[in-house]
């Protein structure tokens, strides 16, 4: 479904999420069917088909409540937002885009920290409620900033450890190298030594020969 979303046949990815429901719901995985449901949220969402969600919503609310699973809560909680801002109901996406934002806060998420005061900031927006709206760009732009520098630093330790990984090869190679050339130094030898013996061996039987004669 994610694939055939992102590559924009709609069709085939709206058909994909709803028979991943279907499965996990035969397979009585209710928090499997809960997260199969939040995806088909986010993917109406995405597509500009709010009312597709309100029974999906009410289900995966449900389920997810009844396992306390906050992480699912913290992402449900910010997509309600996220469709009560894309209806034009910002006053209504507040307490769901604050809850997502307390439980984001507990977990100590950055991602959807940042996502809440994106939405926070668009709904008081909307609201033309300048101060808060400031309020909430800047948390959103401290956070989004945060994750940018940690993205570059994870990058520069990628590098990092990629170039000792690749260096701990050549290295490795080159052991490797020495090794198979001492082996066949060896062999080298071996074959020397032998074939002087075979030929030492000769001459003697030749030698006792001529004597015997």
């Amino acid at each position: 479904g994610a694939t055939y979303s992102s590559n924009t046949q709609y069709a085939k990815a709206n058909r994909c999420f709803r028979e991943a429901i279907a499965y996990r719901g035969a397979l009585k995985d209710s928090l499997g069917m809960a997260q199969a449901q939040a995806q088909l949220i986010i993917f109406y969402l995405n597509n500009n088909q709010p009312d597709s969600t309100n029974t999906l919503f009410k289900n995966t609310f449900r389920i997810l409540t009844k396992y306390n699973d906050v992480y699912g809560l913290m992402y449900i909680n910010l997509y309600k937002g996220f469709y009560y801002t894309k209806t034009k109901k910002p006053k209504e996406s507040i307490p769901y885009y604050q809850k997502a934002l307390s439980i984001a806060q507990q977990l100590n998420f950055s991602d959807p920290k940042k996502d809440a005061y994106l939405g926070l900031y668009e709904s008081y927006e909307l609201m033309n409620n300048t101060d808060s709206a400031l309020a909430m760009h800047i948390h959103y732009t401290k956070w989004k900033d945060s994750l940018q520098n940690e993205n570059s630093s994870n990058e520069i330790i990628r590098q990092q450890l990629n170039f000792e990984y690749e260096k701990q090869k050549a290295v490795e190679a080159k052991e490797d190298e020495n090794k198979q050339a001492l082996a066949e130094e060896k062999e080298q030898r071996q074959n020397l030594i032998t074939t002087f013996s075979i030929i030492g061996l000769l001459l003697v039987l030749l030698f006792s020969v001529f004597i015997v004669n």
